[in-house]
């Protein structure tokens, strides 16, 4: 079950996502680090010691699918609140086991509401830009160890 500050996407505003999550296994780029070009030496004199990275953004291909226009206004409108409350959101997403700080951007790809396979059940399709404020915030350090308890990564 996804979940979107512990609320269930599909049970609480019928929303169900189709595509996108692999990209939160995505690594962030590093960030350029300070160097010079020095023209009597081969290559570059840069800063290694502290490196950053910039912050990623996800997109979601969703859909919100309700019983009848009414319920979909309902779902729809509902799921906007809560995306546009205040600071960052935790989004679970059960198919990579992992809670997600992120905030939302945007909704793109909007498609036409329409009756789906001739029932009362109306639906959407849309994309979800989710960003993050710092990828730290969803990237846990892992220090693997060798058989000898020795740090391999430090």
């Amino acid at each position: 079950m996804n979940t979107l500050n512990g609320h269930d996407l599909k049970g609480l505003y019928g929303l169900v996502i189709s595509n996108g999550t692999v990209q939160f296994l995505a690594l962030p780029a590093r960030k350029a680090s300070v160097n010079h070009d020095w023209p009597e030496e081969t290559g570059l004199d840069i800063d290694l010691a502290n490196p950053n990275f910039s912050a990623r953004e996800f997109t979601l291909s969703c859909a919100v699918i309700a019983d009848s226009r009414d319920d979909f206004m309902s779902k729809y409108n509902g799921l906007f609140t809560e995306l546009s409350g205040l600071d960052t959101h935790a989004l679970y997403l059960e198919e990579l086991g992992q809670t997600y700080q992120i905030y939302y951007k945007s909704q793109a790809n909007l498609t036409k509401l329409s009756k789906i396979n001739n029932t009362t059940k109306v639906g959407v399709k849309f994309d979800l830009v989710f960003g993050e404020r710092d990828p730290a915030d969803n990237m846990e350090p892992v220090y693997l160890v060798d058989e000898n308890a020795n740090f391999i990564i430090c």
